[in-house]
């Protein structure tokens, strides 16, 4: 008898925003940032849609959830989608100060006294924090041999933490890892956060440790932007497979993600998937021609905002975007237990991933 499990990773379309919900081979779930700053009228109703669906199997409970930073593109969509509906959490993790949540910040520092209480725990992360040992609140453990998923934090309020401008260093950087295979969801995360990791790891190994044997997805740290991303933290993990959250809003009259980041991954192992599925196409910004371009590939670079509709002018567009889930199943054969497929799929299908809908 052949049995299977899974480890779902979800990149939620959040427009401009951020939401990752991993679903555990047990079903419960992590839901790491909620929130959206450009056309959330849209993204809304998909991340709704999507998180109703996986609460419905666990009761209206999340195991846990992780607020990186006080950034609202990464949390402002958690009072109507999570607090307003009374979904219970086990523990609920933050970076950065609970003043700073515009909106939460009574909801997390009073979750002992609300009326029904509906968080177990609040862990406010230190300064220049990491855990780099399996955090049971996070991960999901093995059970009658089955493969446990571990995740780590490996870094968090690595920036000030009194410092609201300093919010995306600050951010919570999670290492999911399932049998062969390390994901590591960076939050906002700039490069500043990625050398504190590597400053870390070079007292003690742990980080090399678990990257030693095993392949790297990255969820890339603030959007694809260039304050993330650097050399430095690529060498080090040598990503697979790369998937940015990403909208047209524009900073400072650029937008993101930034051609330079996504050529820099490009450089790397990045994983051909050239007659596994279709193409698909990324959609990046180029800051020398100052333009959004999409760009046809069978590479592992997978953006939410995938497709850009052109006028006739040939620079005016629609913009599409779509939610990314990655798939890790375990297969188990004669009581032994061996990674099986992977799967990357967008939520619109693949025969609509290259065409308006």
């Amino acid at each position: 008898m052949v049995n299977a499990r899974c480890l779902g990773i979800i990149m939620l379309d959040a427009g401009q925003g951020d939401a990752t919900l991993i679903v555990h081979p047990d079903n419960s779930l992590v839901l790491v940032d909620c929130g959206s700053k450009k056309n959330t009228n849209i993204v809304k109703t998909e991340i709704e849609t999507a998180l109703d669906a996986y609460l419905q199997r666990t009761g209206n409970a999340l195991k846990a959830l992780v607020l990186t930073h006080p950034d609202g593109d990464h949390y402002n969509l958690v009072d109507e989608l999570i607090v307003q509906k009374g979904v219970t959490i086990g523990t609920l993790y933050y970076g950065g100060a609970a003043k700073d949540y515009a909106g939460l910040t009574s909801w997390i520092t009073n979750y002992k006294t609300q009326q029904p209480q509906r968080i177990g725990a609040v862990h406010a992360f230190g300064q220049s924090s990491c855990l780099p040992d399996p955090v049971p609140a996070l991960s999901c453990a093995s059970v009658n041999g089955e493969p446990a998923v571990d995740v780590r934090v490996l870094a968090a309020n690595a920036g000030s933490s009194l410092i609201k401008q300093e919010a995306n260093p600050n951010s919570v950087v999670l290492l999911v890892t399932y049998m062969d295979i390390n994901i590591f969801l960076m939050g906002d995360s700039t490069v500043d956060t990625e050398g504190f990791i590597l400053s870390w790891d070079k007292i003690n190994q742990k980080l090399t440790t678990v990257l030693n044997g095993r392949h790297s997805v990255l969820k890339a740290g603030h959007h694809g932007s260039e304050t993330s991303t650097g050399q430095a933290w690529l060498d080090k993990i040598q990503p697979k497979i790369v998937l940015i959250s990403s909208d047209t809003k524009t900073f400072n009259g650029t937008s993101i993600p930034r051609k330079t980041v996504v050529d820099r991954v490009l450089a790397g192992p990045i994983y051909d998937f050239n007659g596994v599925h279709p193409n698909h196409y990324y959609v990046d910004y180029d800051s020398a021609t100052q333009r959004h371009e999409q760009v046809d590939t069978s590479k592992g670079v997978f953006t939410t905002l995938h497709l850009l509709e052109f006028a006739q002018n040939n620079l005016d567009f629609t913009a599409y975007g779509t939610s990314w889930y990655y798939t890790v199943t375990a297969v188990e054969n004669n009581n032994t237990w061996s990674r099986g497929d992977i799967f990357v799929t967008p939520a619109v299908g693949w025969n609509l991933i290259k065409q308006p809908y």
